[in-house]
């Protein structure tokens, strides 16, 4: 990655960073500096920030979601990208957000890492369906990918406990 041209114009923006007054301004305009200069772990910072300060969940899942693009496939940090993801699938349980975090799960191979995530969205979303579907989610990661029958069991009595009649739950 190259450095900036104008380093010390690049230094007064950062200070002014600390400032809540002009902290979104100066982030996209640094936003535009670190993608042309290729500095991605700064523009990864940058958009942290953003992200911070949007209060929007659509904006933050694309903040996010360029937060994540970045960590794989310019910093080749998968870990990253399954972080980024994380915190999609809390605000945005889409099916493709939820392919995105199982595929970087699979890449990590951390699948006790997916079940911590798919505890949050439990705790996250208030319909029953969703609430089961994870449920049902981390059961299954627990017995198939973690062996982990102890778990999986209480899992499947917990969404039991959501939903008293889930098949799923039931058969297992």
């Amino acid at each position: 990655a190259r450095e900036p041209k104008h380093e010390g114009a690049v230094e007064a923006l950062n200070k002014l960073l600390e400032d809540e007054t002009y902290r979104l301004d100066v982030s996209k305009i640094l936003e535009n500096v670190y993608a042309t200069n290729e500095q991605y772990d700064k523009l990864v910072d940058i958009l942290e920030i953003q992200c911070e300060i949007e209060s929007d969940p659509e904006a933050q899942v694309e903040l996010l979601k360029r937060i994540a693009d970045i960590q794989q496939n310019q910093l080749s940090n998968y870990m990253g990208a399954f972080e980024a993801y994380a915190r999609i699938v809390v605000l945005d349980q889409s099916e493709d957000n939820i392919n995105q975090i199982e595929a970087l799960s699979d890449v990590n191979n951390n699948p006790a890492a997916l079940v911590d995530v798919y505890h949050k969205v439990v705790e996250a979303v208030y319909d029953a369906d969703s609430q089961v579907a994870f449920t049902n989610r981390i059961a299954d990661i627990q017995l198939n990918r973690l062996e982990d029958v102890a778990a999986a069991e209480q899992s499947y009595k917990d969404t039991l406990e959501i939903a008293a009649d889930d098949a799923t739950a039931l058969n297992a």
